[in-house]
C-alpha cells in the first residue's frame, strides 16, 4: 500500500499525458472518431511501462478509458479499448525487455530493428483488434468498416510507438546535454535546414505541379546529419519534428502523400515515417557504437603507451626499492645462474669474504657450496619444478644466522628473499620460555608441567610403569609475607626451588604453581619412592632459610598421587594430589597419599564451588559500597565496591570465605567480571541521578593473566555507558610486585582505554615503592594495618608519613584505608594524605542504602 502511495503522482501524470495526447491524436480521426492513423499515447504507454514497471498500468488504463468515454460515450466499448491500449503496452514492453534489450533498446541496431517488429508491428495488433472489436460489438462502428478501422489503429498506434517511444526513452534515460558552444550552433543550424527542407516539401513552398514527385526524401539528409553529428537522442527528436511538419503540411493538402481521403494521405505518411524512424535510429546506434569503439580504441592505445612508460619506470622503481630494503634479495635464471644481487647483501656476503660483482652470472650451488647441503637446494628445485611460492626458516651456519626465505618461481627464473630472523627467533624462545617457566623462581609452571605429565603418562602408559605427583603447599608463609614483606617473601621461594632441585634426579620436575604452592613430577617412581622423596622434601625444608641474618621456619604439605593407581591422566591425578594436599594440611603432618576416602571430605569443598557457580550465573551475589572521601574538603569522590555471596543457607558469606574457592577452582575470571559489570551498571545509575562518582573493582592475581580482560572491560564501559575515568581497578601490591614486567604491560593497556589504576594495600612503605614508579598508576593506598595502629604506634605512624610523602614525590594519590576514628582522619589530613576510606567515614552499605547517604550528605 505504501508502495502505492509513494506512486500516486506518478501515476497521475502519466494518466493526464497520456489523456491529452489522446485527445489530440484523435483530432486527426477520419475513417472513426476513435480510430486515428495519429496516435501518440501508444508510444507514451509503451515507454511508460520499460522506463516505470509494470506497475503504470492503472494509469494508461483509465487515460485511455476517459479518452474513448468522452469520445464514443459507451462504458463497455470504452473498458475494451482501455484493456487492448493497456495490453498493447504490457505486451510490447515485455517483449522488448525480453528480446530487444530494454531499457537499452536503441545502442545497438539489431534491438532497434527487433524493437520495431514487436513493439511497432506485433504488440499494436492487440490495441487494434481489442478497439475495432470493441468499437463493432458495442454498435459504435459497422463491422463493414471493421478492416479500415482496424489498419488505421494499427498503423496509427505503430508510428506512436516507433517515432514517440524512442524520443522519451532517449531523454529519460540518456545523460544531460553538455555540448560545446559549436555543437549549440550546428544543432541549432541543423533544426533550422530541416525545418526550411520539411516546409519545402510538406508546407507548400513549392510549386503543386511537383507534388508527385518523390520530394519527402529531400528531407533524409538533414536526418543522417543528426545521426553523424549528434547521436540517437537528437536523431530521435529530429524525427520527431519533421513528423509533426509532415502531419500539418499533409493535412493541408500539400506534399507528396497526400490522397482522396485525409485519412489514407496519414496512412502513407505514417508508414513512410516510421520507416525513416527505424533506420535512421538505427543508423545513429551503429554510429554511436562505432564512436564508442573508437574512444576506448584511442583510450585503450593511450593506456598502453601509458603503461610501457609506467611499466618502465615501475622497473626502475622496482630496482630502486630492491636497493633500498634490508632483506636479502637474489634473482635466479632458470640455469641457477644470479643475475641479480640487492645491497642488502652484502654485508652477509662481506662475512663470505665475496663481492656483488663476482658474483654475477655465476652458478648460485657453486657460489654458495653449503647452500647445496641444506634445505635451501631441496625446496628451490621443488619451487621450480612445481610452479609453487615456497616459505620456510633455516639456519645457515657461515653467517652464523636464521633466515627466513621466500621463493617465488616464474617462467624466467626463480626470486627469493632472505630476512634475517635472528633476532626473532632468540625473542620467541624467551618469551616461549617466559610463558613456560615462572617469572620469580624460573622453574616451570602449571602450562609446562602439564605438558610433561602428560608425556610421562603416555611414556608409563607404553611402557608399564609408574609415576608420582606431589603437591607442596607451604605452611606458615603467610605470617613471612605479612611480617617481614613481600620481597622477603620472595627471597623464600626462590631458595625453596632451589633447595627443591637440588636433591631432585634431572628427569624430575620441579614447578611452581603459584603463590606458595610447588608441585614435583616424578617419573617411574612408586608408592615407595613417592614415600621416600617426600620424606627427604620435609627434611631439607626443616633446615631454616636464612634471610638478613634472620632465621626462619617453613613447613610444607604434600599431597602425593601415583599414576595407574589415582588417576590415569593429567587432571586427575592434579585434583587427586590437591585432595591429599589439603587432608594433609588438616592432619597437620607432613605428606599423604591419595585415598578415595579423601574425596568425601572434599565433597564440601567441591558442592561450594557448584553453589558460587550457581551463584555468579543466577545473581546470587550482591555488592556493597564504601565511600571514599578526599580530606581536604570532604567530598565523596568514589566507592570502592566490595562482592558479598548471600547464601541461600548460610546466610552472608564475606570474600574471604568464597574468594580462595574462586582462586582455585578457576571462577575468580567469572566473578571479576560480574562483580564489574554490577559496579558499571551501578556506577550508571548514580550518574543517571546527578551522582558523579567513580568506582573502585579489585583485581585478582589471576586477572593480570588474562589477556582478554582489557577488551571485556572496554566492551562493558560501552554496553554500560560509563565514562572509563569513573572506574578505578585495584591491584595488591604483592601481586604488583611479584612480576613487574608482566603487571606494567597490563596496566599500560588498560590505561589506554582511560581506565584509573590503583596499587592497594601498601604494606612496609619504602621497599615496594621505588619499584611502583615504574608502573603506570596514579594512586596508591595504605593497607589498614597500618592506618588502624598509626595512633598507638608511632613507628607506624613513621610508616605512614614516609609513605604519604614518598607517593606524593612519586606524583601518586596517597588514600588511607582503614580510618575507624576521628583522630586517625585528622592525623592523615594533618599528614597531607589525600584521601580515606572506613568504618568512621561509613561502613559498606548496599547501593540502595548508600544513595541515601550518599543523597543526604549532599543535601547536608
Amino acid at each position: 500500500m505504501r508502495h502505492f502511495t509513494n506512486s500516486l503522482p506518478t501515476l497521475i501524470a502519466v494518466g493526464i499525458v497520456y489523456f491529452v495526447a489522446g485527445k489530440l491524436g484523435l483530432m486527426l480521426a477520419f475513417v472513426h472518431p476513435s480510430a486515428t492513423a495519429v496516435w501518440p499515447p501508444a508510444g507514451i504507454a509503451l515507454a511508460a511501462f520499460l522506463l516505470l514497471g509494470y506497475r503504470v498500468w492503472p494509469a494508461i488504463f483509465f487515460g485511455a478509458f476517459l479518452v474513448n468515454i468522452v469520445t464514443a460515450g459507451s462504458i463497455a466499448t470504452s473498458i475494451g479499448i482501455g484493456t487492448g491500449n493497456t495490453l498493447e503496452g504490457f505486451v510490447g514492453a515485455y517483449l522488448v525487455n525480453r528480446f530487444a534489450g530494454g531499457l537499452n533498446a536503441f545502442d545497438r541496431a539489431r534491438d532497434i530493428f527487433r524493437f520495431a517488429l514487436l513493439a511497432g508491428l506485433a504488440s499494436t495488433m492487440v490495441s487494434a483488434t481489442f478497439g475495432a472489436t470493441s468499437l463493432a460489438l458495442g454498435g459504435v462502428a459497422d463491422w463493414a468498416n471493421y478492416g479500415a478501422i482496424w489498419l488505421t489503429w494499427w498503423l496509427g498506434d505503430a508510428a506512436g510507438d516507433l517515432i514517440i517511444a524512442p524520443l522519451v526513452m532517449l531523454w529519460s534515460t540518456g545523460s544531460p546535454l553538455r555540448w560545446k558552444r559549436g555543437q549549440a550552433i550546428e544543432a541549432v543550424v541543423l533544426l533550422l535546414c530541416l525545418f526550411l527542407a520539411a516546409q519545402s516539401v510538406f508546407g507548400g513552398w513549392l510549386p503543386f505541379e511537383m507534388k508527385n514527385y518523390p520530394l519527402e526524401f529531400a528531407c533524409i539528409p538533414f536526418l543522417v546529419w543528426a545521426a553523424f553529428r549528434f547521436g540517437p537522442r537528437e536523431s530521435a527528436t529530429a524525427i520527431f519534428i519533421l513528423s509533426g511538419l509532415a502531419i500539418w503540411g499533409t493535412l493541408r493538402g500539400y506534399g507528396p502523400f497526400v490522397r482522396t481521403t485525409p485519412n489514407e494521405s496519414l496512412l502513407l505518411l505514417q508508414t513512410f515515417m516510421g520507416v525513416i524512424a527505424v533506420m535512421i535510429t538505427a543508423m545513429a546506434a551503429v554510429l554511436s557504437e562505432r564512436n564508442r569503439f573508437d574512444e576506448e580504441r584511442a583510450r585503450f592505445l593511450g593506456l598502453e603507451q601509458t603503461a610501457r612508460a609506467e611499466a618502465e619506470a615501475g622497473r626502475q622503481r622496482v630496482v630502486n626499492v630492491l636497493e633500498s630494503i634490508t632483506e636479502v634479495f637474489l634473482a635466479l635464471d632458470q640455469e641457477w645462474r644470479i643475475t641479480y644481487l640487492n645491497r642488502g647483501g652484502e654485508k652477509f656476503l662481506q662475512k663470505m669474504r665475496k663481492t656483488r660483482g663476482e658474483l654475477i652470472g655465476k652458478n648460485v650451488w657453486d657460489a654458495f657450496p653449503d647452500a647445496k647441503r641444506s634445505r635451501l637446494y631441496l625446496e628451490f628445485h621443488r619451487a621450480i619444478a612445481e610452479q609453487v611460492v615456497i616459505e620456510f626458516e633455516e639456519f645457515y651456519p657461515p653467517v652464523n644466522a636464521w633466515f627466513e626465505v621466500r621463493a617465488y618461481p616464474s617462467r624466467d627464473g626463480l626470486s627469493v628473499y632472505f630476512h634475517d630472523v635472528t633476532e626473532r627467533k632468540a625473542q620467541t624462545a624467551a618469551l616461549k620460555h617466559q610463558a613456560m617457566h615462572d617469572v620469580l623462581t624460573g622453574l616451570p609452571n602449571r602450562i609446562l608441567l602439564q605438558d610433561r605429565l602428560n608425556h610421562a603418562i603416555m611414556a608409563g602408559r607404553r611402557e608399564g610403569q609408574s609415576l608420582t605427583l606431589a603437591i607442596l603447599d607451604l605452611d606458615r608463609f603467610k605470617e613471612i609475607n605479612d611480617t617481614l614483606g613481600h620481597q622477603a617473601g620472595d627471597l623464600i621461594l626462590r631458595q625453596i626451588g632451589q633447595r627443591l632441585q637440588s636433591m631432585l634426579r634431572e628427569s624430575d620436575t620441579v614447578a611452581r604453581l603459584g603463590g606458595d604452592e610447588f608441585a614435583v613430577l616424578l617419573p617411574t617412581v612408586g608408592l615407595e619412592g613417592a614415600a621416600l622423596t617426600a620424606q627427604k622434601i620435609l627434611d631439607l625444608l626443616e633446615t631454616p632459610f636464612s634471610l638478613e641474618g634472620v632465621a626462619l621456619d617453613v613447613g610444607v604439605s604434600i599431597g602425593i598421587a601415583l599414576f595407574p593407581e589415582h588417576g590415569e591422566d593429567g587432571d586427575t591425578l592434579m585434583r587427586h594430589a590437591d585432595t591429599a594436599m589439603y587432608r594433609a594440611k588438616q592432619a597437620g603432618h607432613g605428606y599423604v597419599v591419595y585415598a578415595s576416602e579423601d574425596d568425601k571430605q572434599s565433597h564440601r569443598r567441591l558442592m561450594l564451588v557448584s553453589e558460587l557457580r550457581a551463584a555468579i550465573e543466577h545473581e546470587g551475589l550482591l555488592l556493597h559500597y564504601q565511600p571514599k572521601i578526599d580530606l581536604r574538603t570532604g567530598r565523596v569522590t568514589g566507592v570502592e565496591a566490595l562482592v558479598r555471596w548471600q547464601h541461600p543457607k548460610n546466610g552472608l558469606f564475606l570474600p574471604s570465605q568464597f574468594i580462595p574457592v574462586a582462586e582455585r577452582s578457576g571462577l575468580i575470571k567469572p566473578l571479576t567480571l560480574w562483580v564489574l559489570k554490577a559496579a558499571l551498571r551501578q556506577c550508571h545509575a548514580w550518574h543517571q541521578m546527578g551522582l558523579d562518582i567513580s568506582i573502585a573493582v579489585n583485581l585478582s592475581s589471576r586477572a593480570l593473566y588474562d589477556p582478554e580482560l582489557p577488551e571485556q572491560i572496554a566492551r562493558s564501559l560501552a554496553v554500560y555507558h560509563v565514562e572509563p575515568r569513573l572506574l578505578e581497578l585495584e591491584i595488591p601490591e604483592r601481586i604488583a610486585m611479584a612480576d613487574t614486567v608482566r603487571v606494567s604491560a597490563f596496566l599500560t593497556r588498560l590505561g589506554k582505554e582511560g581506565v584509573g589504576l590503583c596499587i592497594d594495600d601498601i604494606g612496609a612503605g619504602f621497599s615496594s615503592l621505588g619499584h611502583l614508579k615504574t608502573l603506570p598508576v596514579a594512586e596508591i593506598k595504605i593497607g589498614k594495618s597500618l592506618i588502624m595502629d598509626m595512633i598507638t604506634d608511632e613507628k607506624n605512624a613513621v610508616i605512614v608519613r614516609s609513605a604519604i610523602e614518598l607517593g606524593h614525590h612519586l606524583g601518586f594519590r596517597v588514600v588511607a584505608k582503614g580510618v575507624e576514628n576521628r583522630e586517625t582522619r585528622d592525623r592523615l589530613a594533618a599528614l597531607g594524605c589525600d584521601m580515606a576510606l572506613g568504618y568512621y567515614i561509613s561502613h559498606p552499605l548496599p547501593a540502595v542504602e548508600l544513595t541515601r547517604w550518599l543523597t543526604s550528605r549532599a543535601g547536608a
